[in-house]
């Protein structure tokens, strides 16, 4: 769509720093339309895990190291670079990292991993220690506690110590561990960023960073929260992931707005300054599958919503997660069959299909949500219809009879 959009000289690539096969990522993603997928076999990325070897010794590889090199030229230069040099042809790079990926241990293990990649880690553990000497127990955006320590809630304390596997020592090692990765992908955007300054592409440029699911490893994005992981299935707090969008004309054009105009785009939002930049955090619900919808709005880029199962941030949609494990629900509603909606914050029945007798509690919970459960309702259906559909598409191999005609 962005080369429809920009022209056929867009430059289109993906890359991700574990073997192409995995996800059979080498060969899909000619079909989704990249011209081709750069693995770290391409990249000549050294295999970090001496524990298992080939295949698997590429094991949570560095995201500073795929970053560094693919976004410095090479002698030969075997595949494209991520932002390329001496020319103003547009460009669309998709990038799977890696490094905050769990599980989160043994990467300060100089018996399992490589002599690289140990200093590497090495180095940022002693950044991490001289900024904790200063700011004993920082809390991170998300809420997860950094360490765990004798200013820590009871509550979280004592679901960790109630985990099957987790020890106070063992979750400080995790969230360490899981700390110094986070910093290994700051390190790795920052040879982004400069590769884009470098090239005068940076206010040209929008970034978009999106995590595609929470810490699951070792129960962390519970435990870290003082959540048990099985009453918590439901529980949207346990699912926050990071996200954001950045675009040099989008700040610009958000400074030189007024309350007024911004309420106007029905996202909800929190005005705040961070380094001196003014950040506009929606509190609307958004899920992944948002993402695309929203980017090619923000792009001007025509698009069928029909056979995209997320809603534009901008529109006045609600969204909604579908979880395997949980069932459908957003910050206040919950379903696992489409018809019987639990009120999450309350936690009542809101609405019930086919029940005839109603207590005057639920009666008047009702008429307090109507509008909302009757528009959440709409909404779940409409989306079991279109995923119905979507299904069948996918299931009869349409695109490839489609692309015959």
């Amino acid at each position: 769509m962005f080369r429809k959009a920009y022209g056929e000289d867009t430059q289109v690539v993906s890359y991700h720093n574990n073997e192409g096969s995995y996800y059979k990522r080498d060969s899909s993603h000619e079909h989704f339309g990249f011209d081709e997928h750069v693995d770290a076999l391409d990249m000549d990325i050294e295999q970090n895990d001496k524990e298992h070897g080939t295949p698997g010794g590429l094991w949570i590889n560095l995201d500073s190291e795929m970053f560094r090199l693919c976004v410095t030229e090479q002698d030969p230069q075997s595949y494209p670079l991520m932002v390329p040099v001496d020319t103003d042809k547009p460009f669309f790079s998709y990038v799977a990292t890696f490094s905050t990926h769990g599980p989160f241990e043994d990467r300060l293990n100089p018996e399992r991993v490589t002599e690289n990649y140990y200093q590497n880690y090495l180095a940022l553990q002693q950044k991490l220690d001289a900024y904790l000497e200063t700011n004993p127990n920082p809390v991170n955006y998300l809420g997860y506690p950094l360490l765990v320590d004798e200013n820590t809630s009871e509550k979280i304390v004592e679901i960790i110590e109630k985990s099957q596997e987790d020890s106070i020592e063992v979750f400080n090692s995790h969230a360490k561990e899981y700390l110094l990765a986070a910093m290994d992908f700051d390190q790795g955007l920052g040879y982004l960023l400069e590769a884009l300054k470098a090239e005068n592409r940076l206010e040209d440029t929008t970034i978009v960073v999106l995590s595609d699911h929470y810490a699951y490893y070792h129960d962390y994005a519970f435990n870290s929260k003082g959540l048990e992981r099985e009453s918590n299935l439901t529980n949207p707090e346990s699912y926050h992931i990071p996200g954001f969008i950045y675009d040099e004309k989008l700040v610009s054009k958000i400074k030189s707005m007024d309350e007024i105009t911004l309420q106007q785009y029905n996202i909800g939002y929190t005005m705040y300054e961070y380094a001196g930049d003014q950040i506009l955090s929606s509190n609307k619900f958004f899920n992944n599958t948002d993402m695309v919808p929203t980017l090619l709005n923000l792009f001007g880029i025509e698009y069928d919503s029909a056979v995209y199962l997320g809603e534009d941030l901008f529109n006045e949609s609600i969204s909604f997660v579908n979880s395997r494990k949980g069932g459908i629900f957003n910050n206040q509603f919950y379903t696992d069959d489409g018809y019987n909606i639990l009120n999450l914050d309350e936690d009542y029945i809101a609405y019930k299909e086919g029940k005839k007798e109603f207590t005057e509690e639920e009666i008047a919970a009702f008429e307090q949500y109507e509008e909302e459960i009757k528009e959440f309702i709409k909404e779940v259906s409409d989306f079991i219809v279109k995923t119905n559909y979507l299904n069948m598409i996918y299931d009869s191999n349409y695109f490839a009879y489609r692309l015959l005609t």
